[in-house]
C-alpha cells in the first residue's frame, strides 16, 4: 500500500447515561445492536457502500468498529483505514453523517431485518468448544456493572420483543439511529497519519537519551557498565 493511503479515521459515537443507555440498558442495547450491524456489516450495508466501496476508504480498522457493549456507556465506532491525506479526512465523518441521515430517510430492506434476526437465533443454538467462553467473556462487561445477567441470557426473548414492535412501528430502527447516532452530539472524530520519518526521529531521541545519560555518569560508573557489559 502506498505510504500517501496509509490513514485512518475512526468517527466515534458515544452513548453517556445522561443522553442515551447504559450497558445495563440491556434491551436497548440489544435493539442498537441489531440497527448498527445493518450499518455497517455486509456488502449492502449503507455504511460499507458509501466508505468502502465508494473507494473513500479501503477497509475497516479491526478492532476499533462497530459497537462496543464492553464499558459502562456504550459507543459506537467507524473505523476506516486507506483514507487519503488531506481533503478525504474531512469528508470522512460528513460522509458517515450524511449516509446516516439517508438511512434514517430510507430505512432497511424487510429481508435484511429478518436474515440478521434469524442470525441471531442460530446463534443461541451454536454448538461449539467455545460456545461457553464466548457467553462468560459476552457478559463480562454487564456484570461488572450490575446488569441482570438472566435477562442479558435471554436473547429469544429479546427477539420476540423486537419483532412485535418493529411490527407495531416499522420505523424503529430509524428512529434508533436517528437518535443514538444522527442527533448524537457526543461524537468525536480521530485521524491517525504515519510519518515516514518516524523511526529516524526515534532513533535521534534515543541517542539523545543516552548521550544525557553517559554525561551524567562519573568515570567509575562508566567503567563498571563497561565492564559488566
Amino acid at each position: 500500500m502506498e505510504e500517501e493511503n496509509r490513514v485512518f479515521i475512526i468517527v466515534d459515537f458515544h452513548h453517556p447515561n445522561s443522553f442515551a443507555c447504559s450497558i445495563c440498558d440491556i434491551y436497548t442495547n440489544f435493539a442498537l445492536s441489531i440497527a448498527l450491524y445493518l450499518l455497517i456489516e455486509g456488502d449492502s450495508a449503507p455504511l460499507y457502500r458509501g466508505l468502502i466501496e465508494s473507494g473513500l476508504g479501503l477497509d475497516w480498522t479491526p478492532p476499533i468498529h462497530g459497537m462496543d457493549r464492553g464499558i459502562r456507556t456504550t459507543c459506537f465506532h467507524v473505523g476506516l483505514q486507506g483514507v487519503q491525506p488531506g481533503a478525504d479526512i474531512e469528508r470522512v465523518e460528513a460522509e458517515v453523517m450524511e449516509i446516516l441521515a439517508q438511512t434514517v430517510k430510507t430505512g432497511f430492506p424487510k429481508e435484511r431485518v429478518e436474515a440478521v434476526l434469524h442470525r441471531q437465533e442460530i446463534a443461541l443454538r451454536e454448538d461449539n468448544a467455545r460456545f461457553g467462553l464466548q457467553v462468560i467473556l459476552g457478559l463480562a462487561g454487564i456484570v461488572n456493572h450490575g446488569g441482570d445477567v438472566q435477562t442479558a441470557l435471554s436473547i429469544q426473548k429479546m427477539v420476540d420483543r423486537f419483532k412485535l414492535e418493529l411490527a407495531a412501528d416499522p420505523e424503529m430502527l430509524q428512529k434508533l439511529i436517528k437518535r443514538y447516532l444522527l442527533q448524537n452530539p457526543h461524537r468525536l472524530c480521530v485521524s491517525m497519519l504515519p510519518d515516514a520519518e518516524f523511526e529516524a526521529k526515534q532513533k535521534v531521541k534515543e541517542a539523545q537519551r543516552l548521550e544525557k545519560v553517559i554525561c551524567g555518569m562519573s568515570v567509575e560508573k562508566k567503567e563498571k557498565a563497561l565492564k559488566d557489559g
